[in-house]
């Protein structure tokens, strides 16, 4: 399995199976996000232990990138 075909099986992974999202009522920190030119939202929550992340949650719609950035790139850190 080359670079491309295991990116590619990780975007469908998190397509079908999104980590991470939802709304985190407890989170300390908040942020929403719009792109008026193609439709996307986003909004996210985080929960932080001192300068560490301890939680985070997003809501986002438009394109599925915003859905599997929101799901991938926690698990990344």
């Amino acid at each position: 399995m080359d670079l491309a075909d295991l990116y590619r099986d990780v975007i469908v992974d998190h397509n079908r199976s999104p980590r991470n999202r939802g709304r985190l009522p407890a989170a300390c920190c908040h942020a929403e996000g719009n792109n008026p030119l193609c439709g996307d939202r986003l909004h996210l929550d985080v929960d932080l232990d001192g300068e560490r992340i301890r939680d985070l949650r997003f809501e986002g719609s438009g394109l599925d990138a915003v859905g599997i950035e929101g799901t991938v790139r926690p698990g990344y850190q």
